[in-house]
């Protein structure tokens, strides 16, 4: 007979399920899935399939607390529910989530910025009914815009740190008070930053490549971090992403799922745009790298052990043999009709 978790992968293949976005996996004696279309179609196979293993729906339907939020600074996602296990991506203060199952001490989540699916410690996050999600999430709130900082206990910067914060970090507002704004934080404790380091939060209008590449720079020298996404450390897509995100431009996770959207522009620089992504394979086949071309001497600003600016062209002090020898390609992603 044919091992259950072989022919679980054949239909995750048939299926063409993106794992990072979709729980569908074997494990303790059940299968899980977190897409209500394919649990349904999984039913009907598995009727006609020689195995008996029983569907198990993310969320389940007893599961109260089916949101939640970051409660620090930075956290890191994983893989798998360890301290020990792969950082895939990081949430950030104020961001929220989706909950898909609890186990223990550790809390398997759904972003609801991307869609990623993956695990975080309990203790670095407040799980809320939907009820309470919904009532936080109406409240009035600012973005933190400054590249890091800290929140305070007290209007005053000698006063006690209550959080560290990034920039994109979404609070709720309260008040302002002597040049200092006063913000409650996910547990409902209050603190408060400084006025200059924060905006009212709105959807961005559609943003100048000029914007994205000044954005790009602001994090010139910030270490390469894998699974990193904030100014304390980035990966390449992470980089890309939060630089676009700053200017209101939403973008996958993963270099090969930003290459999938977009208008593909060649390879060409001359047909090339400022704040087109550029994209690279190690293989020739799958895509690994992302950076953000410059506008200029077919330079790139990328994340690449940190964040520097490259360029394609051998004539150039910046020039890369690696970039040039697997370059991919161009997408267009930003004025896009």
């Amino acid at each position: 007979m044919e091992e259950p978790n072989l022919k679980i992968e054949e239909i995750r293949r048939k299926f063409e399920i993106d794992t990072r976005l979709c729980v569908f996996e074997l494990s303790e004696g059940l299968i899980k899935v977190s897409d209500e279309k394919i649990f349904k179609k999984l039913q009907k196979i598995l009727k006609t399939q020689s195995i008996s293993i029983p569907i198990k729906l993310l969320p389940p339907e007893e599961l109260t607390l089916k949101y939640g939020i970051c409660n620090t600074g930075t956290a890191p996602v994983f893989k798998d529910p360890s301290m020990r296990s792969e950082q895939i991506t990081q949430i950030i203060l104020g961001e929220t989530f989706d909950v898909l199952e609890i186990k223990d001490d550790w809390v398997r989540i759904r972003l609801h910025f991307d869609g990623y699916i993956g695990w975080v410690y309990k203790p670095q996050v407040v799980l809320m009914d939907e009820p309470k999600f919904s009532e936080y999430v109406q409240k009035q709130k600012i973005e933190f815009i400054s590249n890091l900082g800290f929140i305070y206990s007290k209007p005053d910067k000698n006063s006690t740190a209550l959080r560290d914060v990034v920039i994109c970090s979404i609070l709720n507002y309260i008040e302002i008070k002597n040049g200092w704004l006063k913000i409650e934080l996910p547990d409902e404790t209050y603190g408060f930053i400084r006025k200059n380091e924060a905006r009212k939060f709105k959807f961005a209008e559609r943003p100048k490549p000029d914007d994205i590449i000044q954005t790009a720079k602001r994090f010139l020298g910030v270490s390469y971090i894998w699974g990193g996404k904030t100014p304390k450390g980035f990966d390449c897509s992470g980089f890309v992403q939060t630089v676009f995100r700053i200017n209101g431009v939403q973008l996958p996770r993963d270099s090969d799922m930003q290459w999938k959207i977009g208008k593909y522009v060649g390879k060409d620089f001359k047909k090339f745009k400022k704040g087109d992504l550029l994209f690279f394979s190690s293989d020739g086949k799958r895509i690994t790298h992302v950076g953000i071309y410059t506008g200029k001497d077919k330079e790139i600003i990328h994340a690449s052990g940190f964040v520097r600016l490259n360029s394609l062209d051998k004539k150039s002090k910046l020039y890369s043999q690696r970039l040039e020898r697997t370059f991919m390609g161009a997408k267009r992603v930003l004025n896009l009709k």
